[in-house]
């Protein structure tokens, strides 16, 4: 399965990575600066990764242009709250893979500082079934939410592009609410083997046919 091959690679990668920093003390490295995540009763405390650092649960990266990426979780928690910002960056994207077949996450809030959810991020938590997508999110990758048994989601205005497969077999998928105008998709398996699917869109907005990504829609009266 491609998501899974990736994530053995990436976290390889990754993990490559801390081993050389606990070697040489030093902080920066080819992803950039790597921050140390604990996640206590469903919040963030974040340190920065110096070699008596105490076991991690999520890795992040700075970018070039000073925000952050998630790039990896090693929790076990159920319910997460993502951060909007680490010490003064904002928390932008969650990169390939992040949160791969954590099955024991039911519950993540994306902040809104956040505008891409990655390629694969949540693909395979199969005990996800609550995701608050925060309101500045223009992309949701290929897979990312694959394999969850979410039963609704609620797309905010801002999403642009929704990546192939961002929904396949969602089997407890019903409802899919948008707030703006139809997002451009990846290929028409956005919501595939989503047999119970029903999108819905508001009154004034544009793009929407009988049918998207292969779902039936509805006007969505509030």
């Amino acid at each position: 399965m491609i998501c899974h091959s990736f994530a053995r690679y990436r976290k390889g990668e990754v993990k490559r990575e801390i081993v050389l920093l606990k070697g040489n003390g030093r902080m920066k490295s080819k992803i950039g600066v790597l921050l140390r995540a604990v996640c206590i009763s469903g919040l963030f405390l974040l340190f920065l990764m110096f070699p008596m650092a105490v076991q991690a649960q999520c890795l992040c990266t700075t970018n070039s242009d000073n925000t952050m990426t998630i790039v990896e979780y090693d929790g076990s928690h159920g319910a997460v709250i993502l951060p909007g910002a680490i010490n003064g960056m904002p928390v932008t994207s969650i990169g390939l893979n992040a949160f791969f077949y954590h099955t024991n996450l039911t519950s993540v809030t994306i902040p809104t500082s956040l505008t891409i959810i990655g390629d694969c991020a949540f693909n395979y938590c199969t005990g996800l079934t609550n995701i608050m997508i925060g309101n500045s999110v223009t992309v949701i990758g290929f897979q990312a939410f694959g394999y969850c048994p979410l039963t609704s989601v609620t797309i905010p205005d801002s999403v642009t592009t929704i990546g192939g497969s961002a929904f396949g077999t969602c089997a407890n998928l019903t409802s899919v609410y948008f707030k703006g105008n139809a997002p451009k998709l990846g290929d028409a398996n956005v919501f595939h083997d989503c047999k119970n699917a029903t999108i819905y869109y508001l009154p004034g907005t544009k793009g929407w046919e009988a049918t998207f990504g292969g779902r039936p829609t509805k006007l969505w009266k509030q």
